[in-house]
């Protein structure tokens, strides 16, 4: 009796090794339904579940229309037969096929994509199992027609999680759909359905149920736009500026920053030490940017002859300023020793 592996596989084939997640090259078969692969130099048996074609992994970052379309036979699945005038729908779908049920028992599944819009598509899919990638490609169906994603056995449908896929339409005008449809062993019942074209009962999930258009892009050139009017006498009244309104638009050269808490606000009840001081060093910082806008040159904060916290703070700030050249706090007939002379950029 012949070997029914090497009816699908070939010794030189490179396969996908589904539970280490690699690939590696069939070097040869045995007697015992076993095949050896290279893997990384070294030779190791496989059994033939174990193993499915391999196919390049999908550049999914490329753009839609440099992806070729290329069609792939998947002859395993062309059993299923039905009518394609049966297909009422537009969109994919994607079903779980009980097959070889011997005594009431569902001894394996095919997965299958079923097209039925009117778009001759691609899709670039993964399905993951628990132990990771079961099956990725990339094929091509044509419109009202099916192929199929991978075949397996009851048992490891428990496996089955996920379903990652991106569905390319070959016409331009109609937009890529991407998506993930999560599969669980509680949940496949709620999806059986009666499949009328294929006359049998499947798990069913639909994918997509319509393409839409690609948005239109906006020819600049072409566009066209509502006429507007100008209201002249309003343009005129918001290009004449008060005085008022003048002064956060216009910086007023200052010389000096009066830090002193009663120059700065009326009102310091409820205010403890620490806030004081924070509401100095805000009030400096904000004259002092003031002064490096409006060109200033020499500059003075007058902090007074306290405690020294608030020059400390003051000093600390213009250390590491890239605008400031230098600063000192040397006696001024003016300010005696109660301010700081900064020269700035």
């Amino acid at each position: 009796m012949s070997n029914p592996i090497k009816h699908k596989y070939a010794a030189g084939d490179v396969v996908w090794l589904k539970h280490l997640r690699q690939k590696a090259t069939i070097t040869r078969f045995d007697k015992k339904g076993l095949l050896y692969v290279n893997l990384d130099q070294v030779e190791i048996p496989v059994f033939f579940h174990d193993i499915s074609p391999y196919q390049e992994p999908v550049d999914y970052t490329k753009n839609e229309t440099q992806q070729q379309v290329v069609e792939e036979p998947r002859a395993n699945y062309l059993k299923y037969h039905f009518d394609a005038t049966g297909l009422h729908g537009s969109g994919v779908l994607l079903m779980f096929v009980p097959e070889q049920i011997a005594d009431g028992e569902t001894i394996h599944y095919d997965l299958i994509l079923i097209n039925e819009s009117s778009e001759y598509i691609q899709i670039n899919y993964k399905l993951i199992s628990t132990y990771g990638i079961y099956e990725q490609g990339r094929i091509a169906v044509k419109s009202k027609a099916h192929t199929g994603i991978a075949h397996f056995k009851t048992e490891i449908i428990n496996d089955i999680r996920q379903f990652d896929y991106q569905i390319i339409p070959q016409t331009n005008d109609k937009a890529a759909v991407s998506g993930s449809q999560k599969f669980s062993a509680a949940s496949l019942v709620k999806h059986e359905a009666f499949f009328q074209p294929m006359k049998r009962t499947v798990f069913q999930y639909e994918l997509l149920k319509q393409f839409s258009d690609k948005p239109k892009e906006k020819d600049l050139f072409t566009e066209t736009h509502e006429p507007f009017e100008v209201n002249v006498e309003q343009l005129k009244s918001m290009m004449q500026v008060s005085p008022k309104q003048k002064e956060f638009d216009v910086i007023v050269p200052e010389k000096e920053v009066d830090l002193h808490i009663e120059k700065i606000t009326p009102d310091i009840k409820g205010l403890s030490k620490t806030d004081i001081l924070l509401t100095q060093i805000e009030h400096f910082n904000k004259a002092l940017d003031r002064a490096i806008r409006s060109g200033q040159k020499v500059f003075f904060a007058i902090h007074g002859n306290g405690s020294g916290k608030l020059k400390k703070e003051i000093h600390k700030i213009l250390e590491s300023h890239s605008e400031v050249v230098s600063f000192d706090d040397d006696y001024t007939p003016q300010y005696a020793f109660g301010a700081t002379r900064i020269i700035l950029r």
